[in-house]
């Protein structure tokens, strides 16, 4: 059986407990062994197989469920494999697809609320243990201590009919000691929930456990099960999958490597939408020059440059193989529009090199820092009379500052003007700088 990870919940120290969809037919799966809990070390960031949006192959299976509990299917830990990452936005709109509007709908009508913030089901009852919760209202992620002086950290949310007060135990909050909370992840997923980004939660049916005098906890009197954890699983808005798969498909290795080069670098802190440098320099000539004029950012990462050109009023097609840094890129510009400040631009996953790019359709082609000078022809090409060209990459130059980068992704001195002049475009601006290792060109179709 193969499940996609939708559920990774942080347990006593050492354990952790991990649940997903069936990729044959969309049931909730709980993998789980026949004696004892999952070990740390069949996590995703200790060389395991489990971690979110991953395809895992558990192996042989033996479902064995138990109201409510039905999710439940015995499997052989060290049999799974992982498979393959789901791409980011697929992974949301898969998500979309499965989340209730309410609790009840998840767990069966036998949930009741009990006091202000908690609700619970009989034993033997409900018709599910997890699910994923697309919440009424804004999500608040309360930061703070317990008694103990231990950091605790929770979600307040409704589905409209109950209001639950959570613990949360989404494993990637939580450092390697399961009590230490990775506080940049923490005040980043914060401050998304504040500014009313939405997310889905991942919700689940705590066990009921007793204490060491083999007394019934407060938490699970006797016989009864309440909502108890919960884990925020994107905070991103959703993506229609038609305009994500307009692009053509890209070799792996490329596309996982710079997947992972954006992950590392954005896991624990936030992008930074300033544009480059030079774009700024030269704002007053790249003023769009009617009502809809299009510009294409090859090549955009996680599209500081995009960004800033659709707050100019063009309208942009961002381009790029990497769907982690898209993600990044569609979760600012969909974070914008909740607020009332829709930015006009289109994604598409593609491959660079192989990139057919319409002739004369934009005004604007830009591209940062990206070199394939087989693309050429086609990017002088698909401007529109009068349209622009700006272009900046690294440069071979006596004490520039280019060793960590490969010959290949080089400029030879003067080599990209000459290149677009002989083209067609007329030279409006060319430098080519050592301090900063780059050749920045901005010409015009004639």
């Amino acid at each position: 059986m193969k499940i996609a990870v939708t559920h990774l919940t942080r347990m006593q120290r050492g354990y952790f407990c991990a649940a997903g969809v069936n990729v044959a037919d969309g049931a909730n799966i709980r993998p789980v062994q026949p004696m004892g809990r999952l070990r740390d070390l069949y996590c995703a960031r200790r060389g395991g197989p489990f971690d979110m949006a991953l395809v895992v192959d558990l192996g042989p299976t033996r479902p064995v469920p138990s109201l409510p509990e039905v999710e439940d299917h015995e499997f052989t830990p060290d049999h799974a494999r992982a498979v393959q990452r789901i791409e980011p936005l697929l992974f949301w709109e898969m998500l979309c697809h499965l989340s209730k509007t309410s609790l009840k709908q998840m767990f069966g009508p036998d949930l009741r609320q009990v006091g202000r913030d908690r609700a619970i089901v009989d034993e033997a009852t409900g018709s599910a243990s997890l699910g994923c919760l697309a919440p009424t209202g804004r999500v608040a992620f309360v930061v703070d201590e317990n008694q103990r002086g231990v950091p605790s950290l929770r979600l307040r949310f409704t589905d409209g009919s109950l209001s639950l007060n959570l613990s949360v135990t989404d494993q990637r909050l939580w450092a390697d000691d399961h009590s230490t909370p990775r506080w940049e992840l923490v005040h980043r997923v914060k401050r998304s929930l504040e500014r009313g980004v939405p997310c889905l939660l991942s919700v689940g049916l705590t066990r009921p456990f007793s204490s060491q005098e083999g007394q019934p906890r407060e938490v699970a009197v006797a016989r009864r099960r309440r909502p108890g954890r919960s884990a925020i699983l994107a905070p991103l808005r959703t993506v229609p999958c038609a305009a994500w798969n307009g692009g053509q498909r890209v070799p792996e290795a490329d596309r996982e490597r710079w997947n992972r080069r954006y992950a590392e670098r954005y896991a624990e802190r936030a992008y930074d939408f300033v544009p480059s440098g030079w774009l700024s320099e030269i704002e007053g000539r790249l003023l769009p020059p009617h009502a809809g004029a299009r510009a294409l950012d090859l090549a955009c990462g996680p599209g500081r440059n995009a960004v800033w050109l659709a707050e100019r009023g063009w309208t942009v097609d961002a381009w790029d193989l990497s769907d982690v840094a898209l993600s990044i890129l569609v979760c600012e510009r969909e974070e914008r529009a909740a607020h009332g400040f829709p930015l006009p631009i289109d994604v598409r996953e593609t491959d660079l090199n192989e990139a057919q790019i319409p002739p004369a359709t934009y005004d604007l082609v830009l591209t940062m820092l990206f070199l394939d000078r087989r693309l050429w022809p086609t990017m002088a090409a698909a401007l529109r009379p009068g349209g622009l060209l700006a272009f900046e990459t690294f440069v071979d130059l006596p004490g520039g500052r280019t060793s960590e980068v490969s010959p290949e992704h080089l400029l030879q001195p003067g080599e990209l003007q000459a290149a677009f002049e002989a083209l067609g475009l007329g030279t409006l601006f060319f430098d080519e700088d050592a301090q900063r290792g780059t050749a920045c060109l901005l010409a015009r179709r004639m």
